[in-house]
């Protein structure tokens, strides 16, 4: 009995040292780079109010789905904070222009470097359009 019991420990133990040295060696495929939106961008608002075009840069940084940066505004020589977030590929921002005007801006990733979509001014000075950010 006890050699039957050896014989079936020592096949078990076996197959689990085969096992171990066969697949639990291989190497695991690494992680998928997290792509992030930190970093310099030039934006263009198209004003479907005015028709204006408006070109400027925003720097942003992220520290998981928060977003956070400054705009450069090139219309009035101004510089803003900007907050929001990136989760899946939905850009969100928001800023406050100190005219009594919030900007909110909804943008999805068109690729690696080039996000489009909408902004919208809530408060004194209402407006609408498009806003396109390239690396």
């Amino acid at each position: 009995m006890k050699k039957w019991l050896a014989g079936i420990v020592a096949v078990v133990l076996g197959g689990v040292l085969t096992w171990w040295l066969t697949e639990g060696l291989r190497p695991h495929p690494p992680e998928p780079t997290k792509y992030s939106v930190s970093g310099f961008w030039k934006y263009k608002m198209t004003s479907e109010v005015s028709g204006n075009i408006t070109r400027g840069s925003v720097t942003l940084t992220q520290d998981g789905t928060t977003v956070t940066g400054v705009l450069e505004n090139t219309f009035d020589n101004t510089k803003s904070g900007v907050q929001g977030a990136f989760i899946g590929n939905s850009l969100e921002l928001s800023r406050n222009t100190g005219k009594d005007t919030v900007q909110n801006y909804r943008l999805t990733k068109q690729n690696d470097n080039k996000f489009a979509g909408t902004f919208e001014n809530v408060g004194k000075w209402p407006d609408r359009g498009t806003v396109e950010i390239e690396r």
